[in-house]
């Protein structure tokens, strides 16, 4: 079975602009999470996680490093209950 996003977590893990195109957003509503769920996961605060999504600024390498183990988390998790 394939992820619907699967294109998405190596873009955030190497730090690349993923918000330049919407996909950071779209990978989070697609994870069901909100701008605050996403900040809490990855010990970052509400207003950056909107600023990476709007592509004022990216996420330093803690924090990336942290969104890619998120995200490659529950997205092996959907995968496993499909």
């Amino acid at each position: 079975m394939h992820s619907p996003f699967p294109d998405l977590v190596p873009l955030i893990v190497l730090g690349r602009n993923a918000a330049s195109s919407g996909q950071l957003r779209e990978l989070r509503l697609a994870l069901g999470l909100t701008v605050c769920d996403l900040a809490r996961v990855t010990g970052a605060n509400p207003s950056s996680v909107s600023r990476w999504e709007r592509n004022i600024t990216r996420p330093d390498v803690e924090h990336a490093c942290r969104l890619g183990e998120v995200v490659s988390g529950m997205v092996a998790a959907e995968i496993a209950t499909r």
